[in-house]
């Protein structure tokens, strides 16, 4: 039986960066600091006071679907 390995690169609550995030969303860090301040995405976690956001992959994976469901 093979060995089951455990990686966190697409585990839901793994936190990405703003850069991180933008490249989820094929777009730039710097549009991803104005969709956050126009509150058009889900709300980060704030870590370190208010300058480091991190968002959870679960919360951008079910954004990006609800966006898609209400395109349509």
């Amino acid at each position: 039986m093979p060995k089951e390995t455990y990686s966190l690169e697409n585990h839901p609550s793994r936190l990405l960066s703003v850069d991180e995030v933008g490249a989820f969303l094929g777009v730039s860090g710097k549009t991803v600091r104005r969709y956050h301040n126009m509150h058009l995405l889900p709300e980060p976690i704030r870590l370190g006071g208010k300058l480091l956001l991190k968002w959870r992959l679960g919360d951008l994976d079910r954004w990006v679907s609800e966006q898609a469901e209400a395109a349509q």
